[in-house]
């Protein structure tokens, strides 16, 4: 009677260690045979296996074992084939090669007898990994490479700022004061000026506003650029000025606007109205130290928008400076000399140079500001997540190997050793980190595809291009490498020590040091997990404090334009004041536009000149202010409220005597003694030069602060000066912001706003239209990006430690089957017993809290730059987000608990 089918957990009848087929050997094996018993042991639980297979299946015991014999095949002749005959030329690569390949195929049939497992192992890993490699591939573009100029490293911005007891801010450079640097520095060699201008390029029946820059001598031979057609300027070009303009095309521009004619060079073309000569053609991918200039003139030509005096007005302060450090010295050494030379030229002009330094920053940390900080930081919490899916791959695979604990002690009763069975598993563990990577590349570069689009403008430098690269590809290589050895390492020994005389009693083995690892795991991920939450909750705060911040105006529905008339064509205040008052009316009139104002800027877009303010008695205490030029209805269509006083009138005209408008931080600052804004209407103060009497000027109102540059900074201190507004009618301004508020159709509006500008005058296109609400996002836009990323990051270690933890606890309460129904049929309550549990899982979870929370705290420095209003060891922060871990761990180990705490005591004993 052929045997009955034989379940797959039911034990085989044939004796443990019996080989189920004899070797084909000759009473003496051959040479190369003898004491091969790995590959001997190796063979037989291979077909141990299938045998196992088919008696599943339902064939009977000698069937399948023949079955499975005519399967495999000759067992000397598949030795042969995958084993080198010759002691001599066989080594251990063909017999590594051998036994991975071997082991490989294993892996993949494993796999396909439990694809919840692979896939659950597999989604962790690949969620984690193309996060990681997507942060990793900006961090390179941005951080790791190097810069698009000849010796980046040693490149520098020289930074002209105003420095006080009250702070340090930037004032750039004036163009003699870049004249003492370049003479003077002896650290810093090629010390150069570039001032960007936006020019309008006259081009066949239309007109262009083209980024540019006018720059000094050396700037080309500094930044690496060369011609690729013509050339750039000679020496005697750099210092003409009022003679006949040059100009050099950028690449792009070339193609865009001359259809790339090489015969452009030596032809004319009309820029802000005035004649230029065209004598090259950079090479393609130049764009300046701006990164986006298409043009460049010489410095002569800032009196296309400027008179002559610039050249020796030390108080017009307007020119960024760089320069590259001479071989031996450093950054500190170039300081240093700077200082001195600051505190000669201090000396030697005491009016225009007091209080006057220089600030030495290296290219990459002036380009990338706070947002290497970020990118560092997001790094690291790409790499925390990758090991927190490490640590639940390991105990996805630490529960796999006890299940797979029977087979296990097949393969080591065979003759399989230890080395062997942590071979097969790291194999196992090494496929699934691989097809991880593999997916996790993938869906990085998708993952870069629709993220980079979202991310603000101006948070990563102009020159960071993120890929997926090699380098990118290399570091993910790594990284699943580590992850796969380390994930599948403890559950390998684990299994490879397990006692095999017990495991053949029971079919279970030992379980103790398994169960270890897997809450040393769990122990691990709540506590980086709580790392993360600690970082996205610290930014999160931070970003709710800035979006708290009163910012003093309304900016719904508000757009604002540019327009620059040319000087040549609007040389006077006369000519501006007619301009501005054509283009107002214009404006107004067009359908959808509300209220129209003219300024020299608005907030939060820069542009706004700094100025020193003088009370009469005191002319000796200078008071850095921020000035401005607005309409009469600046004030009410911003929402800026009026304290005391009156804002501008229509008599505020050019006849008037000389009124302004201040701050209250204004106020605070000159009148210290009566800081209330109604005394200090009426009073009178130096705007300027105490020398020119019409500088002299009466305040007519006070206005509440309005934070014109940044959210985040004191009104009061050097970086955030007061404001001082002037009626534009007494002070014109050459550029002008047109801001209207849109009653109607939003784009009809736009595109009739921008025509009625152009409409009076062809020659000068508006540009750099913006709305003012995303302005003033675009102040949040790097605290927004890192709260939402660490977000993400924390809450997928939240979930992974979640599932962490009922992983763990699911396997806890199945092992303690026995325990917990002998509890239950002795008299114990359901509830009591899934207590416990929840206990253990809290304590669990405790400890990793405690862990985390000291981490989270040491590392707190990281974030310090990130940071407004919070302090890195905020104990609100640590507090919440260790009590959100503990319910997470409370509710994950309720489930297992109250599962098996419903179950039947004598159902449980009697399958025990």
């Amino acid at each position: 009677m052929p045997d009955a089918p034989r379940r797959r957990d039911e034990p085989s009848s044939r004796p443990t260690g019996t080989p189920i087929h004899s070797w084909p050997f000759d009473p003496l094996p051959p040479p190369h045979l003898v004491g091969d018993d790995d590959a001997r042991a190796e063979i037989d639980a291979h077909i141990e296996l299938l045998v196992d297979e088919l008696v599943a299946a339902g064939h009977p015991l000698e069937q399948a074992r023949r079955e499975a014999r005519e399967r495999f095949g000759d067992p000397v002749a598949w030795h042969r084939r995958t084993h080198r005959t010759d002691p001599r030329r066989s080594g251990m690569t063909t017999t590594m090669m051998t036994r991975f390949l071997q082991d490989f195929r294993f892996a993949l049939r494993s796999f396909r007898r439990s694809p919840g497992f692979a896939v659950m192992a597999v989604l962790t890993l690949t969620v984690a990994l193309a996060g990681n490699t997507a942060l990793f591939s900006v961090l390179d573009s941005a951080v790791l490479q190097a810069l698009p100029f000849p010796d980046s490293d040693r490149l520098v911005f020289i930074d002209g700022v105003h420095r006080t007891a009250e702070g340090e801010a930037r004032r750039m450079a004036s163009v003699p004061e870049f004249r003492d640097w370049r003479e003077r520095a002896r650290t810093v060699e090629s010390v150069v000026a570039t001032a960007g201008a936006t020019l309008t390029l006259a081009a066949d029946a239309e007109s262009e506003r083209v980024p540019g820059e006018m720059v000094s001598e050396g700037y080309f031979e500094l930044l690496g650029g060369e011609a690729a057609l013509g050339r750039t300027f000679s020496p005697d070009e750099y210092t003409a000025i009022g003679g006949p303009l040059v100009a050099v095309l950028g690449h792009d521009l070339w193609e865009r606007a001359f259809g790339a004619d090489r015969s452009v060079v030596g032809r004319t073309v009309t820029l802000d109205e005035r004649t230029v000569e065209v004598i090259g053609v950079m090479e393609e991918g130049f764009g300046g130290v701006n990164l986006g200039s298409d043009l460049w003139l010489p410095l002569p030509a800032l009196t296309l928008n400027a008179s002559a005096d610039i050249f020796e007005s030390r108080g017009s302060r307007f020119l960024p400076v760089l320069g590259r450090l001479v071989p031996g010295s450093d950054l500190e050494q170039a300081q240093s000399e700077f200082e001195s030379i600051a505190l000669q030229l201090q000396q030697e002009f005491p009016g225009a140079n007091e209080d006057r330094f220089a600030r030495l920053t290296g290219f990459r940390e002036g380009y990338l500001d706070t947002t290497g900080d970020l990118l560092w930081v997001l790094f690291g919490a790409g790499l925390l997540l990758v090991v927190i899916a490490g640590a639940n791959v390991a105990n996805l695979l630490l529960v796999r190997a006890h299940a797979r604990t029977r087979e296990i002690t097949v393969r080591r009763a065979v003759g399989a050793d230890s080395a062997r069975i942590v071979g097969q598993l790291l194999t196992e563990s090494l496929t699934l980190a691989a097809v991880g990577g593999a997916l996790g590349l993938v869906g990085a570069q998708q993952l870069l595809r629709v993220a980079l689009p979202l991310v603000p403008e101006g948070v990563l430098p102009a020159y960071a291009e993120p890929a997926i690269s090699l380098r990118a590809f290399g570091f993910t290589l790594v990284v699943l490498l580590v992850v796969g050895v380390l994930s599948g390492l403890t559950p390998a020994m684990a299994s490879a020590r397990r006692d095999l005389a017990g495991a053949l009693r029971s079919g279970r083995g030992s379980v103790g040091r398994g169960n270890r690892a897997q809450k040393a795991f769990v122990v691990t991920q709540v506590g980086l997990a709580l790392l993360l939450l600690v970082g996205a909750g610290l930014l999160t705060r931070s970003l709710r404090a800035q979006l708290a911040i009163d910012p003093g105006l309304e900016v719904q529905g508000l757009h604002a334009l540019r327009v620059s008339p040319p000087l040549d064509r609007y040389p006077d205040p006369a000519s501006l004041r007619l301009y501005a008052d054509e283009i107002r009316l214009r404006v107004a009139e067009v359908p959808g536009v509300g209220a129209v104002t003219l300024s020299s800027d608005v907030p939060f877009r820069g542009g706004s000149s700094g100025s020193y303010a003088m009370r009469p008695d005191d002319v000796e205490t200078l008071i850095r202010v921020h000035r401005h030029s607005v309409d009469p209805g600046f004030f009410d269509l911003l929402g800026v409220e009026v304290l005391a006083g009156r804002v501008f009138q229509s008599s505020d005209d050019a006849d008037a005597p000389g009124v302004v408008v201040v701050s209250r931080a204004f106020v605070e600052r000159v009148f210290p003694e009566d800081p209330a804004p109604a005394a200090a209407v009426g009073r009178q103060v130096w705007a300027g030069n105490p020398n020119d009497p019409d500088n002299l000027a009466e305040i007519v109102g006070v206005v509440d602060n309005v934070r014109f540059r940044n959210l985040t900074q004191s009104m009061l201190d050097g970086p955030n000066s007061p404001d001082l507004f002037y009626a534009l009618a007494q002070v014109p301004a050459r550029t002008h912001e047109v801001t209207f508020a849109v009653d109607g159709d939003e784009a009809a509006a736009i595109a009739g706003a921008r025509r009625a500008v152009q409409s009076f005058d062809p020659s000068t296109p508006p540009f750099a239209l913006a709305s003012l609400s995303d302005l003033y996002l675009g102040q949040t836009a790097m605290p927004r990006l890192a709260a939402v990323l660490m977000g993400a990051f924390s809450l997928l270690a939240l979930s992974l430690a979640a599932v962490g933890i009922y992983g763990v606890l699911s396997f806890t309460v199945h092992q303690r089957a026995s325990e917990i129904a002998l509890r239950r049929a002795l008299g114990a309550e359901g509830t009591d017993v899934a207590r416990r549990v929840v206990v253990d899982a809290v304590r669990l979870a405790g400890l990793g809290v405690v862990i985390g929370g000291v981490a989270a705290f040491l590392a707190g420095d990281l974030l310090e730059s990130l940071l407004f209003q919070v302090q890195a060891g905020d104990p609100v922060t640590l507090v919440l987000t260790g009590a959100a871990l503990l319910a997470v761990a409370a509710v994950a180990a309720a489930v297992p608990a109250l599962r098996a705490a419903r179950r039947e005591p004598a159902e449980v004993l009697r399958r025990e």
